[in-house]
């Protein structure tokens, strides 16, 4: 069936202008509401010890006993971490109730150069701190600008913090030049310029509207001497809380967690590395993440590692990867890079759950302008429930789905992913399921998304790690001869107004889609047109093979569904 005149208007600013479609997108569709707030809420209940902003947090803290319910008030800068206990709690009661790991910098001195200062204090007496490998897998770190772990931040008031970008050189500074350091752009993610002169002692710094920042506050994270450079530490803990608390600025993780922790109403962001780390769940007892906003941080929001048994929802991850940590197998700073490895929002890797106890939940997310994936699930992972959510502006795919199998993926919301922000050679698009079992994709929206990629199923002849699931069938590491097998995609709304071959099976290898159980039904596709190849299938050659709405209609597609012409762009 064709419908004429079924019309998509997008309805915003352009692509560049993402905060202009973060605000206007909502008056185009209906989304699922309470997406995070995080942090920030005034007079939060709390029963227990108080610790105010004059308090020696640390030592109150790490001094305290199972069970014991802290109740924190201000902000509280700290050089040491802080080590929780099983069962504590510890909650925030006002609406600045932070934990950072950074220091005030001034004062600073005008240079010559319009809106450009130094500072020159003690601070700035350092030695580079650098991290010029990956937290797993050993990779080394691809760009320079990624490596250094002094961060630099501004607010103006106590609820406008901005990450300031760093260039490798003084002249970047100057925000009339144009930034020249490998692996870094100007996005909407950071504000202002600086400069660490190592070798000078000196930290430049430019911030927007040539604001001075003597008149605003600039901090810069720091060295933890002598324990982890982690904010909130506790492996081995179990039934932790935390709520209502801005936990941010630190050189490595905010929080290195243990089983079954509760995050509520947090904002975890501006750590270096991960914003939360080896957050686990038993079966009995879910780590819990609910109204929590991770956002700019450096490597990802969440890791990768110890993450089975969690429930997400009503939470937001965003503007995360920001230091654009990618990998190289070259020398560490080589700019020859390979790929993102365990960078961006969430990388979910090698969860094993069961139809009845999924080993992810997530409802509500939204998960947007990320440098990386909105959502990678990976690794041999098996049974996640990923609904009512919704992926938009990042760099690579919305949400990519790769060597896993059974995934219930329905009622989400994908879109204007795939286009390069800080990495001109990374593109990608809406959804991809790389050699991947069993999954099904229902009941989605999927629009704007990279031209020529709205929803692949993709197969790779090779493809590592395949046996870390035996739902995958493989006889060796690379076997991919049992995958992309039985994945249906069902009752989506799917747009795809330029390219083409933007629907379907890609990477011709392994024969067509209904010899390995695949099936696209009763899918509502909007197109420009009904004529030109929008779809393809595969050969057991190298090739896939293009195909328009009336062939691929012919090979047993979408024999339920249905076609608009004329999507129209404005």
């Amino acid at each position: 069936m064709v419908l004429k005149g079924c019309n998509w208007q997008r309805g915003y600013c352009g692509r560049d202008l993402r905060e202009c479609l973060a605000a206007l997108i909502f008056l185009c569709i209906i989304f699922p509401s309470a997406f995070a707030t995080g942090a920030g809420k005034s007079n939060v209940p709390c029963r227990g010890t108080t610790i105010s902003p004059t308090d020696d947090i640390v030592s109150i803290i790490n001094n305290g006993k199972r069970n014991q319910t802290f109740c924190i008030e201000g902000e509280h800068r700290i050089t040491s971490a802080i080590n929780v206990r099983s069962g504590q709690s510890l909650i925030g009661t006002t609406s600045d109730s932070r934990i950072s790991g950074a220091v005030v910098l001034t004062p600073w001195q005008a240079t010559s150069t319009r809106g450009v200062y130094y500072y020159s204090g003690s601070y700035a007496a350092i030695h580079p701190h650098q991290q010029t490998k990956f937290a797993s897998h050993g990779a080394n770190v691809c760009y320079w600008v990624t490596t250094y772990e002094d961060d630099l931040f501004f607010r103006t008031d106590a609820t406008d913090d901005r990450r300031i970008m760093r260039v490798l050189s003084e002249t970047e500074v100057d925000p009339t030049q144009k930034v020249t350091t490998q692996g870094q752009a100007v996005t909407a993610g950071e504000a202002g310029r600086f400069f660490f002169d190592y070798a000078n002692q000196r930290i430049y710094a430019s911030l927007p509207d040539d604001q001075d920042p003597n008149n605003v506050t600039v901090d810069l994270s720091v060295n933890f001497q002598g324990s982890n450079n982690v904010l909130i530490y506790g492996p081995g803990q179990t039934n932790v809380m935390l709520r209502n608390l801005f936990v941010e600025k630190a050189m490595d993780y905010g929080l290195f967690g243990g089983k079954s922790w509760t995050l509520k109403d947090m904002t975890v962001r501006f750590i270096h590395n991960a914003g939360a780390f080896n957050l686990f769940g038993a079966s009995g007892g879910p780590a819990t993440i609910d109204d929590t906003l991770f956002t700019n941080n450096g490597r990802t929001a969440l890791s990768d590692g110890f993450t089975s048994n969690i429930v997400i929802t009503n939470s937001e991850m965003s503007w995360n990867n920001i230091a654009n940590f990618r990998s190289t197998t070259g020398q560490p700073g080589s700019g020859k890079c390979d790929g993102y490895n365990d960078a961006g929002a969430f990388h979910i890797y090698n969860d094993i759950g069961s139809s009845s106890k999924p080993s992810v939940v997530i409802n509500k997310l939204w998960s947007h302008d990320n440098i990386g994936d909105g959502l990678w699930s990976d690794g041999g992972s098996q049974y996640l429930q990923i609904t009512n959510s919704k992926f938009n502006g990042n760099e690579r795919y919305g949400y990519l789905h790769e060597i896993s199998c059974q995934v219930q993926f329905s009622n989400n919301t994908i879109y204007n992913n795939g286009y390069s922000m800080k990495n001109p050679d990374i593109t990608g698009g809406g959804v991809d399921v790389s050699d991947s079992n069993l999954a099904t994709f229902s009941s989605n929206l999927i629009y704007e998304n990279y031209p020529g990629f709205a929803f692949h199923l993709s197969f790779q002849q090779k493809h590592p790690n395949m046996t870390l699931n035996k739902c995958l069938g493989a006889k060796n590491q690379n076997d991919t001869s049992n995958s992309l097998k039985n994945n249906q995609v069902l009752s989506n709304a799917i747009y795809s107004c330029s390219g083409d071959t933007a629907i379907g099976k890609v990477w011709g290898p392994g024969g067509t889609l209904n010899s390995r159980g695949n099936q696209y039904q009763s899918n509502h596709y909007h197109l420009s047109d009904a004529t030109s190849d929008w779809f393809s299938d595969a050969t057991n050659t190298n090739d896939y093979v293009p195909q328009d709405w009336s062939q691929w209609k012919q090979g047993n597609h979408d024999t339920q569904g249905s076609l608009s012409v004329g999507c129209k762009h404005q």
